[in-house]
């Protein structure tokens, strides 16, 4: 499987060099969602949109200091 490492064309929004919109849905990502470091890349996102993979793990608190985000689906996972 793919994890959350690489550097995807298609499914990413990129405004003014930042990430506004990542949406992977169903795209055979495994393993944990990043931790902060990985997190703070994502900070001006708008839609993170990771439906349908199998990201395990909890999910970070960290997740709350993405102060754009608007729209959040981490549905049909394996997330704690």
């Amino acid at each position: 499987g793919k994890d959350l490492e690489f550097k995807p064309r298609r499914g990413v929004t990129w405004v003014d060099g930042t990430v506004c919109k990542l949406e992977l849905v169903r795209h055979g990502l495994e393993g944990p969602l990043p931790g902060p470091r990985g997190l703070a890349v994502l900070r001006t996102c708008v839609v993170l949109n990771l439906r349908g993979n199998a990201l395990s793990g909890n999910i970070p608190g960290d997740i709350g200091n993405m102060v754009a985000l608007e729209h959040l689906d981490l549905a049909e996972n394996e997330l704690e």
